[in-house]
């Protein structure tokens, strides 16, 4: 377990608040994807919509429901939960 001691202020009041963590192990996963890297290049100011990548999994089963999502979100890219 790990504690954190959080605070905040706006200049004139401060408030504190312990924060705790607690890891969990996660079950083995045999998830993977093909590439460690997946890199593209795509003309500026394009208006088309289009697929830029489309990133390969082993180590799952046939037919099986995977989602997917961009970790650090921006409104300039969207990927399908299930591509």
């Amino acid at each position: 377990m790990h504690e954190l001691i959080v605070t905040v202020s706006d200049g004139k009041f401060t408030a504190e608040a312990k924060v705790f963590i607690t890891v969990k192990k996660l079950p083995i996963s045999t998830l993977k994807f093909r590439q460690n890297r997946y890199q593209a290049t795509i003309r500026e100011n394009s208006s088309t919509l289009r697929t830029i990548i489309m990133p390969s999994i082993d180590g799952n089963k046939l037919h099986e429901h995977l989602i997917f999502r961009i970790m650090t979100p921006t409104n300039l890219f969207k990927i399908a939960r299930t591509s």
